[in-house]
């Protein structure tokens, strides 16, 4: 090949990029573009506009294959899908029509089908407005036509002047057209599919209420949400961790309850992760929101609502668990101390009191002592044996011990007191009697 007809643009030869630069394919794309050999070849259509279970009001918007290439593979599987690829999986759909031209058939207008109808980035649209204006489309589309047909029969004029076979004349006609590939989104808004296609040439992206600084205020917003699901479903973690990154930080009071239980929720559990702890550490604020949910979910019952309910029960069932658990290891650390009642100390206070003396026995009636009779001796007079009351200090510890004990224990020592008391009785008994007896001998 001649030097001087390359052109002074290389292919790109790595897919690496530094900060700030745009992806190679981007700038290859850009130098093409400059030099007039290339523009874009692929015309998507995505619908904008929601209503009654339905999606209408398709966009068009225009971009270069090669530019959105080399970010993901299943990306890319689906771009050569466009280019009639029959290893490709995706996109498959796609015709080839000329860009500037080509409107979507009367019935493509409305797709009654779409997954996610809670899409923020589809606006809200009455259906009499769309009627009207669907109608007055319609009519224009039909003129267009007939314009467009007109221009084509004056360029096969001009060329049959110039005594151009028919060939040639079909074949000037299509050189004057750019002819590429048409795909229409049934997935994907238009505002959400705006912003993927801008981020993939710039690697920029700005979501919809957040503040994006001044110098990016061009970059064209979209829900968070929306491009969770189109980041995922195209293999782009990059971009997924940036879009759940932002949902963490838009969790909000006034929305988690109606959050939680939406279908975007119900399709990837590591969001409903984070929005149920949110929801947890927010119960109470939220008690009310709760109710009117619960209420709603009873009276129209739904298959993703009946999953998060389970979900949520679990975890109060687990945090009452936890909480009766925390509780026993607490009260097994911590020994109580233990005042004693007042019942106790009233019966402390009395105990403490002198005891009285026990009634001694009466002995043998005394006899008149004759002349000729011996005394009697001193010791032989019988003495009544005494238990030796408890020291008063010690009265009152012994009633709190005994207020302290369980009740098994203080019935035991009851017992064993009784015993012990019985067994003085009848000792000092004895001892009366057999001194009675020996007093008689003497007598």
């Amino acid at each position: 090949m001649n030097p001087a007809s390359q052109s002074p643009f290389d292919s790109p030869t790595s897919q690496t990029k530094t900060a700030g630069a745009l992806h190679p394919s981007v700038e290859y794309g850009l130098a093409n573009m400059i030099l007039g050999n290339d523009g874009p070849e692929i015309k998507f259509y995505a619908y904008t506009h929601k209503s009654k279970g339905s999606v209408r009001r398709l966009k068009a918007l225009f971009a270069k294959k090669e530019w959105m290439m080399g970010h993901s593979e299943l990306l890319d599987d689906y771009l050569e899908g466009i280019t009639g690829n029959k290893a490709a999986t995706g996109f498959k759909e796609a015709r080839i029509v000329p860009l500037e031209d080509h409107t979507p058939d009367a019935d493509e207008r409305v797709f009654t089908q779409y997954h996610y109808m809670s899409d923020s980035d589809l606006e809200e649209e009455e259906e009499e407005s769309f009627q009207r204006e669907e109608a007055c489309t319609t009519e224009s589309d039909g003129q267009n036509r007939m314009v467009s047909g007109a221009d084509d029969d004056a360029r096969l004029n001009q060329t049959s002047a110039a005594g151009s076979s028919r060939a040639v004349q079909e074949k000037v006609l299509e050189q004057s057209r750019r002819i590429g590939h048409a795909v229409i989104l049934k997935g994907h808004a238009f505002r959400t599919w705006t912003a993927f296609i801008f981020y993939l040439y710039t690697d920029q992206i700005c979501f919809s209420g957040t503040k994006a600084p001044v110098r990016r205020t061009r970059v064209p917003a979209c829900s968070a949400k929306s491009m969770y699901l189109l980041a995922d479903q195209f293999g782009l973690p990059e971009l997924k961790s940036l879009a759940f990154a932002t949902l963490c930080t838009q969790l909000s009071t006034k929305t988690i309850v109606k959050e939680v239980f939406s279908h975007f929720t119900s399709w990837h559990p590591e969001i409903q992760d984070i929005q149920l702890d949110f929801l947890f550490e927010h119960l109470p604020e939220v008690k009310q929101d709760m109710d009117r949910m619960l209420h709603s979910i009873c009276t129209t019952p739904s298959a993703h609502c009946s999953v998060v309910l389970q979900k949520v029960f679990g975890r109060s069932t687990s945090a009452a668990a936890r909480t009766k658990k925390r509780e026993g290891k607490i009260s097994s650390v911590i020994t109580p101390v233990i005042s004693p009642p007042e019942s106790a100390a009233a019966s402390a206070e009395t105990t403490a009191a002198p005891a009285p003396q026990p009634a001694v026995a009466p002995g043998p009636p005394s006899i008149p002592q004759q002349a000729n009779q011996v005394p009697r001796p001193a010791d032989a007079v019988a003495q009544p044996i005494t238990p030796a009351p408890l020291p008063a200090a010690i009265l009152p510890l012994q009633a709190v011990a005994v207020a302290q004990a369980s009740p098994a224990v203080a019935a035991a020592r009851s017992e064993s007191t009784a015993k012990v008391a019985k067994a003085q009785s009848l000792s000092s008994k004895k001892t009366i009697r057999e001194n009675g007896t020996n007093a008689k001998f003497q007598w």
